[in-house]
Parts: structure tokens; sequence; C-alpha cells
């Protein structure tokens, strides 16, 4: 399948501005939810335990956001036509399942996580009772921890990855499956990760000079904090929106490889 991840990254950021309409008419809500509550939250939490409310926003944003991403999904995979009926900001059976979905994946990561940690620590361990410390059969042992650190954070990078389209199959309302997402992303997750990872630092950068200012701002005015929670509540969600993109991109050209385009009206480039 023809799918060049430094392409589709631009052609993600392209995409979200020739539809930059749909992205701020759907967005609206939901960031305004985000960016109120956060706020509303930094200013009742005292200035010690400010740090501690992080969980609490990102929990906000995981819900405020389910709407605006099924919808994004629809734009991207059939048109802005499929999504004219939808409300600005709903909370039915599609998110629902969207959020459920979304916890299985973050648990069947944190397992992941756990397993690798305690593989690298045991690998650990097995080296020190054949090594003496200082002799350069411990840089070895180093050398083999690190490489099995970097081929476990790759691989399930990747695997991650594959059973993250399940996302695109709940937010399309088809039949779900880990075993179909898996199926579908074989032989293109580490393009799909890699458009994915491109997009998004692309975003980032594309919006670092209102980074910079809002810094300025926050380090002279405690009104830079209240600007700061606002930007960064945009920022995530363009940073998601731009996962979505791409997932659907790749969503498109699975399910129909003959495709000329990877989204559905795709606008013509001026």
């Amino acid at each position: 399948m023809d799918f060049p991840a430094w392409q589709t990254s631009k052609d993600v950021l392209s995409y979200g501005w020739h539809r930059r309409v749909a992205l701020a008419r759907f967005s609206a809500v939901p960031v305004i939810i985000v960016v109120v509550l956060s706020m509303a939250l930094y200013a009742a939490v005292p200035t010690a335990l400010r740090a501690a409310t992080s969980f609490i926003t990102i929990v906000f944003q995981t819900l405020a956001f389910l709407p605006v991403t099924v919808t994004w999904y629809r734009i991207v995979v059939w048109g802005e036509e499929a999504a004219r009926n939808r409300p600005l900001f709903a909370f039915g059976r599609i998110e629902q399942r969207l959020l459920g979905w979304q916890i299985l994946l973050l648990l069947i990561s944190a397992a992941a996580t756990a397993i690798a940690y305690g593989s690298i620590l045991l690998l650990m361990k097995i080296g020190s009772f054949f090594i003496t410390e200082g002799t350069f059969g411990q840089y070895v042992v180093i050398g083999i921890v690190i490489a099995w650190g970097i081929t476990i954070a790759v691989g399930f990078l990747i695997a991650g990855t594959r059973l993250s389209m399940v996302l695109a199959l709940v937010a399309l309302d088809q039949p779900v499956s880990f075993k179909a997402a898996w199926r579908m992303a074989i032989g293109v997750g580490p393009r799909i990760f890699t458009s994915v990872a491109i997009a998004s630092l692309l975003v980032v950068l594309v919006m670092l000079p209102l980074f910079i200012v809002v810094g300025v701002i926050q380090y002279f005015s405690t009104v830079g904090e209240y600007l700061n929670i606002a930007f960064q509540g945009v920022a995530n969600l363009l940073i998601q929106l731009s996962a979505v993109t791409a997932f659907g991109f790749a969503y498109n050209r699975l399910t129909n490889p003959s495709a000329q385009t990877i989204a559905a009206e795709t606008p013509t480039q001026t």
C-alpha cells in the first residue's frame, strides 16, 4: 500500500487547514468546556497542589474531546456531508464505546509497559550474577539491556499503533475487534506511527511562535497562566486530531487501495 510517511504528514496539516471552518465549528464547544473547567480548577486549587491537578485536566480533555474525535474521523473518511447532521457536542452511544476502547487500550499499554520494565530488570539481574562490576563484561550487559529496551519500545509502539486502528472502527460504527484492527494495519504499522509522530511534531512547530509568546506573557503576568491553559487545550486537541487524520487516511487507503486520494473530498491545493 502506498502510504509515504512524510507526504502523509504534510497532507495531514494541509487537510486540517482546508477544513479549518469545520474544525473550528466542531471544536469550539469541547475546547470551551476544557478551558473553562481547567481555569476553574487552576483558580480553586492552592498553588502547592496545582501540579497534582494534571490528571484531572487529562480526564476533562479525554471526555470533552470524544465528540469532535468521532466527528473528525467521519469527515476525513466520508466527507463533511457525513457530519452535517451531527450536533456540535454529543455524548451518545458511539462516544461511550470510544471511551471504553480507549480505556482498554490504556490498560493494555500499562500491562505491556509493566512487562517490558520487568523484563529489563530481570535481564539486568541475570547479568549481575555473571559479570563483575567495572569489567568489560559489565558494559556488554549494559549494551544488551539498552538494545533490548529499544527493541521492545519500538515493537510496542508499532503494535500499539496497529491496535489503535480499532478507534477508527469504533468512530465509524464498524464491526470492532482488536483482531480486525490488527489485520487491517498489517504491514503499515510503522508508516502510520511515523506519520502520526511527524504530523504531531509539525503541529508543535507551527504553533511554536505562539508557545513562545504565551511563555513570555506567563513570565511577566499571572494572566499568562490562564492564557497558557487555553493555549494548551487548543494545542492538545490539534495534536490529537492530527493523529485522527493520519489514521483516517490510513483507513481510507486500507479499505480502498485503488483510491486516488487518501481523504474524502480532498480539496484542490491552492
